[in-house]
């Protein structure tokens, strides 16, 4: 509700709630803004990559460990708003004013906020979008992540472990 009346936020995911988060944007009018996509299938998740222009990940619980789908956006060079979640790599991966911004998880002020900044500088939401797809280059490719484990596994077997000589 608080983002500009020509933003349109789709949201993908199914669940058992689906149909409680279906009445409150009814209740509050939000059904022409806000849409409900439910289940959004593999083939189709490129497209709605490629049309939007920030990607938002608001969860609120540590189950979201690393935040695969914010990637992904990445990947194709959108900003993220997402919210940092203690312990999780969420924050890790999307670097604070750089490949987006990230906020205080449950805080729908400050996540509406962020999300308000990139939608009214486009020259920002540019320039966190390039840095994304830069950061996901540098750190996240296929090639990029087994030579980092392959790295890792070669360091373990040339160093003693600890407390042993």
């Amino acid at each position: 509700a608080a983002l500009p009346e020509d933003c349109v936020v789709l949201i993908g995911g199914d669940g058992p709630m689906l149909p409680q988060f279906k009445a409150m944007v009814a209740a509050r009018g939000l059904a022409d803004k806000v849409q409900l996509l439910g289940h959004v299938a593999d083939h189709e998740l490129e497209s709605h990559f490629e049309a939007c222009d920030i990607f938002c990940m608001s969860s609120t619980v540590r189950a979201e460990a690393y935040g695969v789908a914010m990637l992904e956006a990445m990947m194709m060079g959108k900003p993220a708003v997402a919210t940092d979640i203690a312990g999780s790599g969420v924050p890790w991966v999307n670097r604070h004013g750089e490949t987006g911004l990230n906020v205080p998880a449950g805080d729908a002020a400050a996540l509406a906020g962020a999300l308000r900044r990139l939608v009214d500088d486009e020259p920002l939401r540019r320039r966190m979008g390039a840095a994304a797809r830069q950061r996901y280059e540098d750190h996240f490719t296929a090639a990029t992540m087994s030579a980092h484990v392959l790295e890792l596994y070669a360091s373990l077997l040339t160093s003693p472990p600890s407390g042993r000589s």
